[in-house]
């Protein structure tokens, strides 16, 4: 076998297993977040605290409080854009989803809306298809 063909092989093979970890990741992120749809609570948060950290680009995040179904108050912090964290202010408030079995567990309207996972959910299989025929070319070709 050529180099050439030992090195699409190979590179065949890696798209393959990127394909499919990325694939099996945005599944599971995908059944999450379908979890938080279906099953729960909207609520009403209310930031408490915003912060920002430089580390090869600026990353946002604001902390905040909510109240589940029971009365008892949970906190929590979710990673934001730049334009939710310059807009937040302390008592300000933004749309969660809690789960009622496990209320500490959380996620905002924006990420329950997202697109995000369905695309990743693609690109992983196109990994996958690309990976399979650089493989059968570098073999049977």
């Amino acid at each position: 076998m050529s180099e050439a063909k030992k090195g699409m092989l190979t590179f065949g093979i890696a798209a393959v297993l990127i394909g499919i970890v990325g694939g099996v990741f945005s599944y599971l992120a995908i059944e999450e977040r379908n979890a938080f749809r279906t099953h729960g609570v909207s609520v009403y948060a209310s930031v408490i605290g915003t912060g920002k950290e430089y580390d090869e680009g600026w990353s946002y995040w604001l902390e905040f409080v909510y109240s589940d179904g029971a009365g008892q108050k949970h906190e929590g912090w979710e990673d934001v854009n730049k334009n939710v964290y310059l807009a937040a202010t302390p008592g300000s408030s933004f749309s969660i989803f809690y789960l009622p079995q496990d209320p500490g567990q959380f996620m905002s309207l924006a990420n329950v809306e997202s697109r995000l996972f369905e695309a990743l959910l693609i690109g992983g299989a196109v990994f996958v298809i690309i990976g399979i025929g650089l493989v059968v070319v570098a073999t049977y070709l």
